[in-house]
């Protein structure tokens, strides 16, 4: 019962810190083209739910942020849209990145982390949009 205080102790603090580097991660890429926002927010609440429920709370329920966290923690699914505009944004840096660089071997790193990234984000489930329908009556 020692270890398991002395380890919450320890990785509580762990936990709040890196899930606030990753809400600060996040936050930059709503603002720096090509860099990721989701995953770190993703990240950010698996943290909080380990040290903050406050903060996760917090999270879940943003209004521009909440929905797509909220899928990825109770369903492990990413929306049809965040999947297309996610893997087009991947591919874009890549392609970028690549022709920026002259090295043969970082383009082919480049590639490689770029198409695992594609095939990971579209090889998650995909969540149905709620379709909202009018009543003719």
């Amino acid at each position: 019962k020692g270890t398991m205080v002395t380890t919450q102790k320890f990785s509580r603090p762990l936990y709040m810190g890196l899930g606030f580097l990753c809400v600060g991660l996040g936050l930059l890429g709503t603002v720096i083209p090509g860099m990721p926002t989701t995953i770190f927010l993703i990240l950010a609440v698996s943290c909080f739910g380990k040290s903050d429920e406050r903060m996760e709370l917090w999270l879940l329920s943003h209004p521009q942020f909440g929905p797509t966290l909220r899928d990825w923690k109770e369903h492990r699914s990413i929306r049809k849209r965040t999947k297309i505009v996610s893997v087009s944004m991947v591919a874009m840096m890549i392609a970028i990145s690549v022709w920026a660089t002259q090295r043969p071997i970082t383009q082919g790193i480049l590639i490689l982390v770029g198409t695992l990234v594609c095939l990971y984000i579209l090889t998650r489930k995909t969540k149905a949009e709620s379709v909202i329908t009018s009543n003719p009556d």
